[in-house]
């Protein structure tokens, strides 16, 4: 069934006097891009309009009211406005829980509803990783730069993009078990967020050196610094102390490389996202993939996750063997890296899932069926090295 967009009817007019930049006054400005944002205004005068595809992640810091939650209910708004569930799709994760109730349900929703338990969101990040590889892959076989040259390419089904909104760090970054792992698969997905259309807006109230690390904030082309209490919290977001000195009610500065300026956000109220969200239901049917919200959401999620780093070493370098081999030999596996039947029965089964090794034909046996180019180049993205 056809998307049916909301209008623009279901946004107020603000008057000039009440202190507010509707959000309906800046999404009439002319904004273009693969996913364009309207944003709110340049002091300036100018309208500030961009493209999350360029961006092409997103970190926004404050630690006081500053206009934060506005910010990404504006966001989230400029998409619903402008962009089919088969254009993009959401993912929205929120350990305060309740923030983005307002979007569950919609069409848009990838998981259907916004994900809310650590554990489940670490395995978020898990599937989120295992996409980009996927990507990749797809993006290397059909020899396309990027997933919008990809999409141009391909005569069957687009890949839509995701936008993956998280809030907030502290938790996961502070959680013993889990933030190791949180941190490096985030800068992980950041790093290909241009090429495979997974884009990361990572939002935080805590932006000390704990929580957003150098790590964290260097991975984050593009940056909204909110109001903050202290310079020191202020410098590690946007490398000066002027958030500090901002007034509140969605003041903000925005770094985009090199670029610094300062903005005021649109305003959208909460009453807006329930009308537009509300709309979306009334006029549109959600189809959510309940196997694969199961299976990702489960906390054992074997299927999509390795038991650990060493581990995942593991699958990938008995495929890098394969290769040398010239084929998939289970008894060879075994052999050469002292592994029992069943653990080399899961590598294949892993490596079939991703299209590189063919399904089971009777008593044939198994064959590459990706170039290996296309695992060497994944390889040396994933570890570094050259593959001997």
């Amino acid at each position: 069934m056809k998307y049916r967009f909301p209008t623009a009817e279901l946004l107020c007019d603000y008057a000039p006097d009440s202190g507010k930049l509707g959000l309906k006054e800046v999404m009439n400005e002319e904004s273009k891009g693969d996913i364009a944002l309207a944003i709110g205004k340049k002091t300036s005068g100018e309208s500030y309009c961009d493209d999350l595809a360029t961006m092409p992640n997103l970190l926004i810091a404050e630690n006081v009211n500053g206009g934060r939650t506005v910010c990404l209910n504006v966001i989230l708004t400029n998409i619903l406005f402008r962009y089919s569930p088969e254009e993009v799709q959401l993912i929205l994760m929120d350990l305060d829980r309740g923030m983005f109730d307002p979007y569950n349900g919609l069409p848009h929703m990838l998981f259907e509803n916004a994900v809310g338990d650590p554990g489940r969101i670490l395995n978020v990040f898990r599937f989120l990783c295992k996409t980009v590889e996927d990507r990749m892959g797809l993006l290397l076989s059909s020899n396309a730069a990027d997933i919008k040259e990809y999409n141009a390419l391909s005569e069957s089904k687009k890949l839509p993009r995701y936008v993956v909104v998280f809030n907030d760090l502290y938790r996961m970054m502070k959680d013993p078990a889990m933030g190791w792992e949180f941190e490096k698969r985030l800068i992980y997905i950041t790093g290909r967020a241009a090429q495979t259309g997974i884009h990361l807006i990572v939002s935080t109230q805590s932006p000390t050196p704990d929580v957003l690390t150098q790590a964290i904030v260097n991975s984050f082309d593009t940056k909204f610094g909110f109001r903050v209490m202290d310079d020191r919290s202020s410098d590690l977001v946007i490398s000066s102390a002027a958030m500090a000195d901002l007034r509140g009610k969605g003041d903000f500065y925005a770094i985009k490389g090199a670029e610094k300026f300062r903005c005021q956000c649109a305003y959208v109220s909460d009453e807006e996202v329930d009308a537009v969200t509300g709309f979306i239901r009334e006029n549109n049917k959600g189809t959510f993939k309940k196997r694969l919200i199961a299976s990702v959401l489960e906390k054992e999620a074997s299927d999509l996750s390795l038991n650990n780093e060493k581990e995942e070493k593991c699958y990938w370098d008995m495929m890098k063997t394969c290769y040398q081999k010239g084929e998939v030999s289970c008894s060879y596996l075994q052999r050469r890296f002292g592994k029992g039947y069943n653990f080399v029965c899961n590598v294949i089964e892993y490596w079939e899932k991703r299209k590189f090794i063919t399904p089971p034909d009777g008593q044939k046996q198994r064959k590459i069926c990706c170039p290996e180019s296309v695992f060497n180049a994944l390889y040396l993205t994933k570890y570094g090295g050259a593959v001997d």
